[in-house]
């Protein structure tokens, strides 16, 4: 065996490898693991030039993979007015004028975060709204969840959206008494107005990536899943590719990027030929991402029976089931993963029989197709999603996003069928941990925290949604690691530590299975290390 080029010695070492769960010592070597055991064993591993860190006792854990967001959107969103937390419209308006102070008439304001379940004023922002605030501007403001916006009228002319323009299918668009827009976008209405926004520029995207992965690594991720074509325009599949790779080789790696690639642009990628698992290590073609329905706090996610309360509103499909049929059937003839967004039970209903569909007319093997939120199930889909081999991507920070709310929006009986992580996985679906970043934060430890606490507040309380639904801490760790890894037909490569696979590791202060579940939120990253090399250490 050759000698190391990096021995990490004297740690906690968590390998999350069932055959060896427990080490102290892990060494690596050209940016793959080749040993992990104690501390004796490594240091026959010790040449003249290998680099040794010391873990004095810290927890050394797989580097962590998040396995849906939208990295170059969360970098973007990072120059935006921030109003996640806001509890006013007063407040809104407040700093979106000041925001139109610092910014040349004309020129757009874009903000995001709001939450309206958080308002005093009991109601939706409207046009009038951010008229008061910036009559100077357009002003687009999107919701925490990302499938509504707000705008003003100078952003609706922008968009050539008035009294007489048609909801889109997929979309709505709400009106004043007169029939005028009221400044409420849902779903598919809010693609006007984004086509009126002149895209980042070449500069902005570069920063926005600069900031997404400086924070990434700072809390300990080392891979991500990332659909950025949707909705943070940055051009072609080429021009996102192009991106990436101009990162990993600036410097110092960024962080592993698997492209989720959008139906939008299906044309171009089957005139490519792009499959998934195209690429490199570093850069590489995931899923084919499709879009079913909205978000539940927008009260667009797509359900069986009407939302609490109502008679007939029941959310947004934002395909007929003919339409989905095909989509999901091109790009699974195609040899493409394909990943639909649903949250919904009327939602997640409409995949899977699109998925069966496409599996009768082209039988393949391990397709690991993808459902994303997978939020509101109960023993008919899970049953049919077991059999058909579909992964989950689950978000467990989207209990304390939406947890106080859920029994109010859906009502008792559905509330109890929402975000039931635990009897997902005793059923044997595969999930993989995400954040889906920017709606919730980005960090890893804080997905994991509210896998294994439920609480339905960011704060620490014992107001917990669905306890029974809690998963341990190795559980919700595998979310972010080994899980993801398999999502993403990696767990040859990583999600372990192992030997042969790539030297990606995290290291915490303490150990998450030994501390008070409370306070996983708050541990501390003390390193970050991507092909063995040291890209964040705690100052």
């Amino acid at each position: 065996m050759p000698k190391a080029d990096l021995v990490i010695n004297n740690g906690n070492v968590l390998t999350l490898d069932d055959r060896q769960p427990h080490a102290e010592a892990v060494a690596a070597c050209k940016g793959k693991i080749i040993a992990v055991g104690d501390t004796s064993t490594i240091e026959e591993l010790i040449g003249s030039e290998t680099k040794i860190i010391d873990a004095e006792g810290k927890t050394v854990l797989p580097g962590f993979h998040d396995g849906h967001l939208h990295f170059i959107g969360y970098g973007l969103t990072l120059q935006m007015v921030q109003l996640s937390g806001v509890n006013s419209i007063e407040e809104i308006k407040r700093r979106v004028n000041k925001a139109a102070m610092g910014t040349a008439a004309g020129e757009w304001i874009i903000g995001t975060g709001w939450d309206h379940n958080l308002f005093e004023e009991g109601r939706y922002l409207n046009r009038q709204d951010l008229d008061e605030a910036c009559p100077s501007h357009p002003v687009l403001l999107t919701r925490i969840c990302g499938h509504l916006q707000a705008v003003n009228t100078k952003a609706l002319g922008k968009a050539d959206i008035g009294s007489k323009t048609p909801d889109p299918p997929g979309g709505k668009i709400d009106r004043e008494a007169d029939g005028y827009p009221s400044g409420i976008l849902r779903e598919t209405a809010t693609r006007k107005v984004m086509e009126a926004v002149p895209p980042p520029t070449s500069e902005k995207l570069q920063k926005a990536l600069k900031l997404a992965v400086s924070k990434a690594h700072s809390c300990g991720l080392t891979s991500v899943t990332t659909d950025d074509i949707r909705s943070d325009r940055v051009g072609t599949i080429d021009d996102n590719m192009r991106l990436y790779h101009n990162m990993w080789e600036s410097g110092d790696p960024p962080v592993r990027v698997t492209l989720e690639l959008r139906d939008l642009v299906i044309e171009d990628i089957l005139q490519k030929g792009l499959r998934t698992g195209q690429g490199s290590d570093r850069v590489k073609v995931g899923n084919l991402k499709v879009f079913q329905d909205g978000a539940l706090g927008a009260r667009t996610a797509f359900l069986r029976n009407p939302y609490e309360g109502e008679t007939e509103d029941r959310g947004i499909p934002i395909h007929e089931q003919e339409a989905l049929n095909e989509r999901i059937a091109k790009g699974h003839k195609a040899g493409l993963q394909v990943a639909v967004h649903a949250i919904g039970d009327a939602a997640i209903d409409s995949c899977l029989d699109a998925f069966e569909k496409a599996a009768e007319e082209a039988p393949r093997s391990d397709t690991r197709h993808r459902i994303i939120h997978y939020c509101i199930v109960d023993e008919s889909i899970l049953k049919r999603t077991k059999k058909m081999g579909i992964v989950a991507d689950i978000q467990p920070t989207f209990v304390p996003l939406n947890g106080q709310w859920v029994e109010r929006l859906l009502g008792e009986k559905m509330a109890k069928m929402t975000y039931p992580w635990k009897t997902i996985l005793e059923y044997g679906i595969p999930c993989a941990g995400s954040s889906d970043c920017p709606i919730t934060p980005i960090e890893p430890l804080l997905g994991i925290w509210a896998a294994v606490t439920r609480h339905r507040y960011y704060s620490n309380d014992s107001d917990v949604f669905l306890p029974e639904e809690k998963l341990s801490v190795v559980e919700a760790l595998k979310l972010y690691t080994k899980d993801a890894a398999y999502a993403d037909f990696d767990e040859d490569k990583k999600g372990t530590l192992s030997p042969g696979k790539y030297a990606d590791m995290v290291m915490l202060e303490e150990d998450p299975c030994q501390i008070d579940p409370d306070r996983i939120k708050d541990l501390e990253v003390a390193m970050t290390l991507i092909d063995g090399r040291v890209v964040y250490e705690k100052i």
